[in-house]
């Protein structure tokens, strides 16, 4: 018997493998479409200087747990907003030892998603920190 483009049907292993190449391409859409999304994430990018860092207020917890958990507010002046509103002077909440040491006075870019750092690196240093 002949199929529509005048040929015999497909035989399973034909089946089989036009299946397989579809859900290949499905999930490469699907990969792409979250590496989209990725880019997006941190809607705010700016450069600022740190004025002030300041200890946070302690949460209740052991002393070993406080010392791994010990907050910081770092007070940034806004000098140049990149991608989206950045005031021009805010205040982050961020590990004390974290990946990124602020410093008073040194400029550095940071990006943002509200009040959460997603990346940040001081000017002038090759390599750009993430969380």
């Amino acid at each position: 018997m002949k199929g529509a483009l005048g040929t015999k049907h497909f035989s399973k292993k034909q089946i089989a493998i036009s299946l397989s190449l579809a859900i290949l391409f499905a999930l490469n859409s699907n990969t792409a479409h979250a590496m989209m999304k990725l880019n997006v994430k941190c809607p705010k990018k700016f450069v600022g200087t740190v004025t002030k860092i300041a200890n946070a207020e302690a949460p209740s917890f052991s002393k070993q747990a406080f010392n791994q958990l010990k907050k910081i507010d770092v007070y940034f002046k806004n000098d140049e907003t990149i991608r989206g509103s950045v005031e021009n002077n805010l205040m982050i909440q961020t590990l004390k030892h974290g990946p990124t040491a602020f410093q008073e006075g040194k400029q550095y870019e940071v990006e943002l998603r509200g009040n959460y750092i997603c990346s940040a690196s001081q000017l002038g240093e090759i390599e750009t920190q993430g969380f």
